[in-house]
């Protein structure tokens, strides 16, 4: 427009009201009045129309700092209003003002959202057609003429060959062409089928005859990781090799380390829309957060992705200024907003494809986890809602793998109560942090509860699974092979031990479970093939006794009550066992009635009716108390648990 200080003048002048672009142009030099004299020739040749192009308009939609759910924030209506009326006012008054905006047709349904967008776009749209071979060819061909290439006809024939259908006809083909023109020495030769082989477009068997030597001793003299890039020749393959040097570049110059910096930067950068993987802008903080190291600063980061900047390696923005002395690198500030360059290379670099797809599927794996964390925090934390072992081991080794963080959640805007939440139930919006702390305590209460069902599936036998109260693997590890089985025995019985008093003291395993834990735990002592080297002293101490003393008295007596009635054989009253464990319990309980009774008047002044039913309890145990067999079937089992019940 000629204004001085151009870009800073219109930024102001934008302030001023939705007219605000009509009248910067109609008091400029460049707009001409209809009754203007038809003499005055100089400010006839400076007139000139404006025509205002708003490029990849569904950015609009893409963009999340432009919608709050599904509608718009003020600004982006304002934006939308003044491009409306800035063509309303062009109409009214006759001005030469055109308005162009360039969008894919996917996201025109979602116009919608703005108000007065649908209509005028209703009014003047135009879908642009498919190219023709013979434009396909144009394409190629006078790009080339104006920079003073030559270009070999046979290489234009074989480009539109290549071309398949779809959306990125045009970017994967001048992706291509750029860096057929790079191989051939930045356009001072022709470009030809060789340099179309060596960015990865052609097989050397396509090659001519004459050629095939050149490519095939240029391509043994690249490192053999780099060679496998060219085992899938094809037009759209051409990008992918490119992306996939540069991340071997990286991986290169810092190892996996480098290579797991990269891949967070990009699954970054991306994200799923309504089932298409589009481009996120985020800011170099930003990435950082994500990458969740403290030894990787953003200078580290933004080292890696430079070369991902660089000219003629444009898939990031921003760009690297081609005067830019790479000796001394412009460092990028970490408030900088990086962005995609293009969405052909989400879909035509097959790694970015798989992070985008495995990122997608990490959401989804949260979402599912933190619904049924939040189902269980809004049913007073029952034991009821915990996760089955099935699905405990599956959110289990995800965390362990993935570590979600905070600023992914806030990334994702997955802070909120899942949407598919039981209806009726109040559950408060959580904060990241406390979205994280809810979920770990939710896996680990979930843990505690399965600690005996988890031990099994990790150690015991197909057989002895089947078997409740069942002989440990220690059985069948002992038969042979002593002297190692011995050592594996006490290494799987210490961990069996250890893991088995976080259960004895939680709030959340029954009864039951505990029981079923010494029972276990005190048949496993007592076959160990070295007592020494356990964690439990189990030569001068009673096995049983020492893990009934880490719980409090009301939970051990009950719990050694159930470990006497389930040790017993119902179906064998006279057959004699080796297991002492049932007299043990007993005496055990009845040792702890007298303590208790003796010190009922000072701090159990209600205690008299529970002493009453542990006694009557003691009583009905040693009416069914025999010598127990050394293990119950299943049926046994299923006998004792319905007389317990």
């Amino acid at each position: 427009l000629l204004l001085p200080g151009e870009v800073a003048t219109v930024a102001t002048e934008l302030e001023h009201g939705f007219s605000a672009l009509v009248e910067l142009y109609h008091n400029s030099a460049r707009s001409l009045a209809a009754n203007a004299d038809p003499a005055d020739r100089p400010q006839k040749r400076a007139a000139a129309n404006l025509l205002l192009i708003v490029d990849q308009f569904e950015e609009f939609f893409t963009n999340p700092e432009n919608l709050n759910g599904d509608t718009p924030v003020p600004t982006a209506q304002t934006v939308v209003n003044l491009l409306l009326e800035t063509a309303r006012l062009a109409r009214e008054h006759e001005l030469p003002i055109y308005i162009v905006c360039t969008m894919r047709s996917d996201y025109v349904g979602q116009c919608v959202a703005f108000a007065g967008l649908a209509e005028a776009l209703g009014n003047s749209h135009y879908f642009v057609p498919r190219l023709t071979r013979e434009e396909f060819k144009q394409v190629i061909k006078e790009p080339a003429g104006l920079s003073g290439c030559e270009i070999t006809e046979r290489l234009t024939e074989r480009l539109v060959y290549d071309l398949h259908d779809g959306q990125d006809q045009l970017p994967v083909l001048q992706h291509a062409l750029y860096q057929i023109w790079r191989a051939a020495d930045r356009g001072q030769q022709p470009l030809d089928l060789l340099h179309y082989a060596q960015v990865g477009g052609l097989g050397v068997d396509e090659l001519p005859a004459a050629d095939q030597p050149t490519f095939r001793a240029w391509l043994a003299a690249l490192p053999a990781a780099y060679q496998a890039f060219y085992a899938r020749p094809s037009l759209g393959a051409v990008l992918d090799t490119h992306a996939e040097t540069l991340y071997a570049q990286a991986g290169e110059a810092g190892g996996p380390a480098a290579r797991r910096v990269v891949e967070q930067a990009f699954r970054a950068l991306t994200k799923t829309d309504g089932g298409r993987v589009v481009r996120n802008r985020v800011t170099g903080r930003q990435i950082v957060a994500l990458v969740n190291d403290p030894a990787v600063k953003w200078l580290h980061v933004a080292a890696l992705l430079r070369p991902f900047r660089l000219p003629g390696n444009t898939f990031i923005q921003p760009f690297v200024p081609e005067e830019e002395d790479a000796a001394r690198p412009a460092p990028l500030p970490d408030t900088a907003v990086l962005d995609i360059t293009h969405e052909s290379l989400i879909r035509n670099w097959r790694r970015l494809t798989q992070w985008a797809e495995r990122e997608a599927h990490d959401v989804a794996t949260w979402r599912d986890l933190a619904a049924q964390a939040q189902r269980w925090a809004a049913n007073q934390r029952r034991r009821g809602f915990l996760l089955p072992v099935g699905s405990y081991s599956y959110f289990s080794e995800w965390t362990a793998r993935f570590r979600p963080t905070t600023a992914w959640l806030l990334r994702h805007d997955l802070t909120a109560a899942p949407a598919h939440e039981s209806p009726g139930v109040s559950v408060p919006h959580p904060t990241a942090q406390s979205g994280l702390t809810t979920t770990e305590t939710f896996l680990a209460r979930s843990r505690r509860n399965l600690s005996v069902t988890l031990f099994w599936l990790k150690y015991a036998t197909r057989r002895n699974m089947l078997r409740v109260g069942g002989a440990l693997a220690l059985v069948a590890l002992i038969v042979g092979g002593r002297e190692w089985n011995a050592r594996r025995d006490v290494t799987v019985a210490n961990r069996y031990l250890d893991r088995g008093v976080e259960l004895l003291k939680s709030d959340y395993a029954s009864p039951q479970d505990k029981a079923d834990f010494v029972v276990l735990a005190d048949r496993l002592a007592r076959q160990s093939s070295d007592y020494e080297v356990l964690n439990f002293d189990v030569r001068d101490k009673p096995r049983a006794e020492v893990l009934l003393n880490q719980m409090p008295d009301t939970m051990a007596l009950d719990v050694a009550y159930r470990v006497a009635y389930a040790t017993l054989n119902f179906d064998n009253p006279d057959r004699h066992g080796t297991s002492d464990l049932p007299d043990r319990m007993l005496r055990y309980q009845e040792h702890k009635l007298i303590e208790r009774s003796i010190v009922a008047e000072d701090h159990y002044a209600d205690d008299s009716t529970a002493f009453d039913t542990y006694e009557a309890l003691a009583k009905r145990a040693v009416w069914l108390s025999v010598q127990s067999m050394y293990y119950l079937s299943w049926r046994d089992s299923a006998v004792a648990r319905t007389a317990l019940a």
